[in-house]
């Protein structure tokens, strides 16, 4: 599906955020915003390989350019919450 308004990323303290606005007036943004609430969905970001820098002494990853992203029931990464606010 395609949301009506663009997904913003951000870092702060080394962890990476995105925000998305939903508009309660399209039926499947709505949806989505009560799957959020009942705390049923995370996010999983998408950044092809040619995109990471990755430090080859170290594996640390140094840059993660974020292409795409996923509203997912279980994501890879345990830690990849979805809040309402």
């Amino acid at each position: 599906m395609r949301f009506s308004n663009r997904v913003r990323t951000y870092m702060e303290e080394g962890s990476v955020y995105a925000k998305l606005v939903l508009d309660m007036r399209r039926k499947d943004e709505a949806f989505v915003a009560d799957l959020v609430a009942h705390g049923l969905l995370s996010w999983s970001p998408g950044a092809p390989q040619r995109r990471a820098k990755v430090d080859t002494r170290t594996g640390k990853i140094k840059r993660w350019g974020i292409a795409e992203f996923s509203l997912v029931p279980t994501s890879a990464y345990p830690r990849a919450e979805v809040s309402a606010a």
